[in-house]
């Protein structure tokens, strides 16, 4: 009979989720954007969340979906490395860079919103060594 440890297929790590991890847009020139997890334990970003929603309430959907994608990139959006502006240059971050972005590039918005949900990116490292060596 096989065991499944449901700490390596379910678990996550909480600093991983709070932090963020890198999402590589290309890994040979170290080009990537740090994504926090969209989780209900991310305190922070589940209240603007539902304080959008709120406020929000009585508007169009788009613009609805224009401020929770806004609350995502200030809240979500950790960093990045070598990420540049429309001319090529330097983009240093920052939450308004990070709305500035996403704004944007919509279609990037959504794979890091997918990224940002995907358990597996925030898994348990030691957890998942062990049972992938046993």
């Amino acid at each position: 009979m096989t065991k499944i440890n449901l700490y390596a297929k379910y678990g996550s790590d909480r600093q991983k989720e709070k932090v963020g991890v890198p999402f590589y847009i290309d890994k040979d020139s170290d080009t990537y954007i740090n994504v926090a997890r969209w989780t209900a334990r991310n305190i922070e970003h589940t209240k603007a969340q539902a304080e959008v929603s709120l406020r929000m309430a009585n508007v169009d959907e788009n613009e609805l979906e224009e401020a929770r994608m806004e609350v995502f990139a200030r809240h979500l959006i950790t960093g990045w490395n070598n990420i540049t502006d429309k001319e090529g240059n330097d983009l240093e971050f920052t939450p308004d860079n990070a709305v500035m972005l996403l704004k944007d590039l919509p279609d990037l918005a959504q794979i890091l919103l997918s990224f940002s949900l995907d358990r597996e990116n925030y898994g348990l490292d030691s957890v998942e060594t062990v049972t992938k060596n046993s």
